[in-house]
This record gives C-alpha cells, sequence and structure tokens, in this order.
C-alpha cells in the first residue's frame, strides 16, 4: 500500500503529527532560517549635503526546503533447493530538508511505500520528524522532539542526510582530478547514500567500492560532474550446519553540480545472489565441507535524487 503525505499545507501536516518539541530542537516544517542577505543594497535616503545614505543589506526570504527520493528495490529467483527463499523488497522514501546551521540538518518524511514479499517489510516512516548532527565523520539521528529514535530509523534516516552533512563535493568541485582517475573522498560517502540493501537490510560496510570521474557535461541545471560508481556489498550469517552468503555487485554513475560539488544523482545497479553452504560434508566424513552453491540470483537498483539541492 503507498503511503504519501502531500506537503501543503503546512499547518495541516505540523498539527497532525502531534510531536511535543524541546527547547533548542525546533519542529522540521516550522525551522527558524536565518534570512540570507541580498547582495543589492537598500538605499533610504540624503544625508544634509546630499549624500547617499550607507547602504543597509535587506533580507532576502530564508531557503525553500528541498527533496531528497531514495528508491531502492531487490528482487530474486531460486535456481536451487535451499534453505533461502526468493523475494522481492522494494522502497521509495522521500524526505523534505532544511539546512539549521552549525552542522545540523532537518527532514520530515512525506512519501513512504515500502513493500516486501519473502522479507519483513521496513516500519512505516510517514510524518516522522528527525534532525541529524554531524560531529566529525559521524551523524547523529535523533526525532524532532530531540528524543532518541530506534537503530532501523537511524540507518535509514542517516542514509539521506549522507548526501549533504559531510559531503565532499565541494572539495571535488574546486579542485577535480583528471578523466578516471579514482576519487577515493568519495568513496565512503557514496556508500553510505547508496545503502544498497541485501534482503531490505542495510549493509555496512561495502566490500569494495571505486568512484572515478568520467567528465563534464551539460545538464538541465548547468555543468555536472560525471562520476563512475562500481560497489560490491556482502552479508553473511551462519547456522548450527549451515552458512550463508549474500552479495551484491552494482555499478552506475554519480552526477555532482559542476559549481559546488552538490549531490544531484545517483544510479547503481547490478546482480545479486544467495549462496548456501555446509559446516561439514553431509555424510558426516572427515574433510573439508563441500562448495556452496547458489541458491537465488537477483537483481538490485538503487535510486537517488536531489533535484532542487541548495
Amino acid at each position: 500500500m503507498r503511503r504519501v503525505a502531500l506537503v501543503p499545507p503546512v499547518v495541516a501536516l505540523l498539527t497532525g503529527c502531534g510531536v511535543a518539541t524541546r527547547a533548542g530542537v525546533p519542529p522540521v516544517l516550522d525551522i527558524p532560517v536565518p534570512p540570507a542577505v541580498s547582495a543589492a543594497p537598500s538605499r533610504s535616503g540624503t544625508g544634509a549635503a546630499g549624500s547617499t545614505a550607507p547602504a543597509r543589506p535587506t533580507p532576502a526570504p530564508a531557503p525553500a526546503p528541498w527533496v531528497t527520493r531514495a528508491e531502492r528495490t531487490e528482487a530474486t529467483r531460486s535456481v536451487a533447493r535451499c534453505q533461502i527463499a526468493p523475494f522481492t523488497f522494494s522502497s521509495t522514501l522521500a524526505v523534505e530538508t532544511r539546512l539549521l546551521g552549525d552542522g545540523r540538518l532537518a527532514l520530515r518524511v512525506v512519501q513512504d511505500d515500502e513493500k516486501a514479499r519473502g522479507v519483513a517489510a521496513q516500519p512505516g516512516l510517514l510524518g516522522k520528524g528527525y534532525v541529524v548532527e554531524a560531529a566529525g565523520r559521524a551523524l547523529h539521528v535523533h526525532g524532532a522532539d530531540g528524543e532518541p529514535v530506534p537503530e532501523d530509523q537511524v540507518s535509514r534516516i542517516r542514509a539521506l542526510a549522507a548526501a549533504f552533512l559531510g559531503w565532499p563535493g565541494a572539495d571535488v568541485a574546486a579542485h577535480p582530478p583528471a578523466a578516471g582517475a579514482e576519487v577515493v573522498a568519495l568513496e565512503g560517502p557514496v556508500a553510505a547514500v547508496a545503502d544498497v540493501p541485501l534482503h531490505g537490510a542495510e549493509v555496512s560496510p561495502p566490500s569494495k567500492i571505486i568512484v572515478r570521474l568520467a567528465g563534464t557535461r551539460r545538464g538541465d541545471g548547468g555543468d555536472e560532474l560525471v562520476l563512475d560508481v562500481s560497489l560490491a556489498a556482502m552479508a553473511s550469517d551462519a547456522g548450527m550446519c549451515h552458512r550463508w552468503t549474500r552479495e551484491a555487485d552494482v555499478k552506475g554513475e554519480l552526477r555532482l553540480r559542476a559549481s559546488n560539488g552538490a549531490l544531484l544523482g545517483l544510479h547503481l545497479e547490478g546482480p545479486s545472489q544467495d549462496s548456501e553452504g555446509l559446516c561439514q560434508d553431509p555424510s558426516g566424513k572427515p574433510g573439508p565441507a563441500p562448495p556452496p552453491h547458489t541458491c537465488n540470483r537477483g537483481q538490485v537498483t538503487v535510486d537517488v535524487k536531489q533535484p532542487r539541492v541548495p
């Protein structure tokens, strides 16, 4: 079932969520963003000698929020019988985002569409508000009321916030590498934003990620830096007599605004597979266990977009 919240009217959304706020942690959709200062001077009159009065900056409207949307899908089919059943999973999560300053970001979930078959669907976040604070390289997530939130919510919101807080795109745009060069500074942040799912769950850290500059091209909003991304993710667990491995190998492109390095879009897709192995020979004979066999094969896609990021 699709769950979508329309942002307007703002008042209805604010009064409907019933979140009690704490001093210092403002509601997500009613944020006291300091007004920007316009470059045009304001002239209020002339002095006694006919001189123009000192120019006074005029406040500009507060910047509008932007929307970050992340879509992730997985689907597998059985190729051999084992204890990992095939499944399908899809997630579309969109947040309205405002920058609070002092390394803080406020987010309100305005769309949440989670579907799953064969694995547990993630809990709904529609209408929930969060504040994310940067502390060094770490991102700390709490509710709009300043209270802690469950870890499954933290991981999903942190992935969206990583597209802005701590994002190293500005440095990359200011000093772009040569075409074909690896951009190490982007690898960790891109992996965090991609948040490649395996069986609907977060996989951290990725086994391997490589980001290389492909070049520059003209986009709808101006020049864009285009980078090739290759990411391999793996997760594993074991039972008394079995062990399982889940893998995905996705590739695609990352688009940054050439002027300031803001993330505009990340698209990845590629194959996945589930493997099962035995801890020992089924007959009980001593010696090495037989090699693992593939149970399921599938496809993973990740699509993250920020069309109006400041």
